[in-house]
């Protein structure tokens, strides 16, 4: 798993703005607690502590809005609309409530209405440091551009405490930008000129999925990762193409928050797509995801062996007939979007029956080769029940990554029994893993996934999967027929 947060990445989650609004002179100050427990990277207290704030003062906007910042944190999306609506409701001037319904209308594919959420926060709180750094990341950085740099100037010069991941990436993105001048970005042929339907050799194997790319002339194979957000490449791929790099960006994979250097590549071909002046991370393997198709439904047809790109009409969003009239052997669901990593509900029997009765997440990672990796939140939370949950026994193995070199070794701890339910399906999954770096994904996205669902997984599960990121809709096909509902 690689999610680089290349250009602005759209970030989800919470980071409230510095400074208590007027109504909340007395004590407890909900937005500055909220925030505070946030910031130091303890989810669960600020939940109970906003939950709290409603429950005392329920005509409380600012709780209602810290509460739904809370929910979006702990991955319970639904919950924080429905709070983030109560709190506009009773205050449709509050930021912190658009701004967590901005991230969670952007998780569900809302993007007009997430970018209109942003501009109103920005608008009632210009000094508001989560609604600057978001918006920044919200606008294109070709027609934009001098507005995503002022954005992203006044985030750094608000310089919120807690929030050095996303300081240091605004100071770097804005070295790249001044690198680049006035370059245009990720410039594709305009959408009448493009194939409608493009169909590329898919690689399948045990170890994942590769699609071959042609980079600045030259076919490459490259890794089809569903956890990467856009395109790595190998140091040796980008010193023969002569690559300059531009700086360093902070990027998250499954060894931790690494630091990569970033590339300006002229020219990328698949098929009949193409595009010039991408921006690309240097790692340890040539890696492409598939966001990096934008404009494009992309199919991965595991049994046929074929990935399959599909035009998809500008503007498209998601709309309530959406799921119906899926292909034969078919089924359609809704998934969140954070960034470009696809999350889907997961479940596990192993869980208890508190733990069941909340939101479970997992998130596509086809370039994980275990069957799972688990989270250290929801490997403490499998555990609550003392005398019950799975065995997971430790070792120490190489945990490979986009960016760290082999050689480097970590304490995992490996699950010898172990299953996981997703997409309708429940597969085995013995042999999933968890590692403490698992929990840099939380900390990235803001918000907490359970699980990274890994090939193994996914192999188990499906036959074929069509993501639709402009829609938020997967078309996934079940190995195993289920009867139509």
């Amino acid at each position: 798993m690689r999610r680089a947060h290349l250009a602005f990445a759209f970030l989800p989650g919470l980071a409230l703005s510095g400074m208590p609004r007027a109504e909340e002179a007395g004590p407890p100050p909900v937005r500055a607690t909220v925030r505070l427990w946030l910031d130091t990277e303890h989810p669960l207290p600020a939940l109970a502590a906003a939950s709290a704030a409603v429950a005392h003062e329920p005509r409380s906007a600012a709780a209602w809005a810290g509460l739904a910042g809370a929910l979006f944190r702990n991955a319970d999306f639904e919950a924080a609309e429905t709070a983030a609506r109560r709190a506009l409701a009773l205050d449709p001037d509050d930021p912190d409530a658009h701004v967590a319904l901005a991230r969670c209308l952007e998780t569900a594919g809302e993007h007009a209405g997430a970018r209109e959420e942003l501009e109103k926060a920005v608008q009632a709180e210009p000094q508001h440091a989560a609604a600057l750094r978001l918006l920044a990341g919200k606008l294109d950085l070709n027609a934009d551009r001098a507005r995503a740099i002022e954005l992203t100037r006044r985030f750094l010069e608000v310089n919120p405490p807690g929030q050095e991941l996303f300081l240091e990436h605004a100071r770097m993105i804005l070295k790249i930008l001044a690198a680049l001048g006035d370059t245009p970005l990720a410039q594709r042929p305009p959408h009448a000129e493009r194939p409608e339907r493009i169909t590329l050799p898919l690689r399948v194997s045990e170890r994942g999925l590769a699609v071959e790319l042609e980079i600045g002339g030259v076919k490459r194979l490259c890794g089809l990762d569903t956890g990467e957000e856009s395109l790595t490449l190998t140091a040796e791929t980008a010193k023969g193409l002569g690559l300059k790099a531009l700086s360093p960006l902070p990027a998250v994979t499954a060894t931790g928050i690494e630091r990569m250097q970033i590339v300006l590549v002229p020219k990328i071909e698949a098929g009949g797509v193409r595009v010039s002046n991408v921006l690309a991370a240097v790692g340890v393997r040539d890696l492409v995801g598939p966001g990096f198709f934008d404009g494009c439904r992309v199919k991965l047809d595991f049994s046929g062996r074929q990935m399959v790109l599909t035009r998809q009409e500008p503007g498209a969003a998601p709309d309530p007939k959406d799921l119906l009239g899926a292909p034969e052997g078919a089924e359609r669901c809704r998934f969140r979007a954070l960034g470009k990593l696809i999350w889907v509900p997961v479940s596990c029997p192993a869980a208890p029956a508190p733990l069941r009765a909340r939101p479970a997440w997992g998130v596509l990672d086809s370039g994980c080769e275990y069957p799972a990796g688990v989270t250290p939140r929801y490997l403490e939370a499998l555990r609550c029940v003392k005398g019950r949950g799975p065995i997971a026994l430790p070792f120490r193995a190489e945990l490979g990554g986009a960016a760290r070199e082999e050689g480097n070794t970590e304490v995992l701890w490996a699950f010898p029994d172990f299953a996981l339910g997703f997409l309708g399906t429940e597969v085995k999954a013995d042999g999933a893993v968890a590692a403490g770096s698992f929990a840099a994904v939380a900390k990235s996205c803001e918000a907490e996934p359970d699980v990274l669902i890994g090939w193994p997984a996914m192999w188990q599960a499906l036959r074929s999967l069509e993501v639709d990121f402009q829609r938020g809709v997967l078309t996934f096909e079940p190995r195993q027929g289920r009867a139509r509902r």
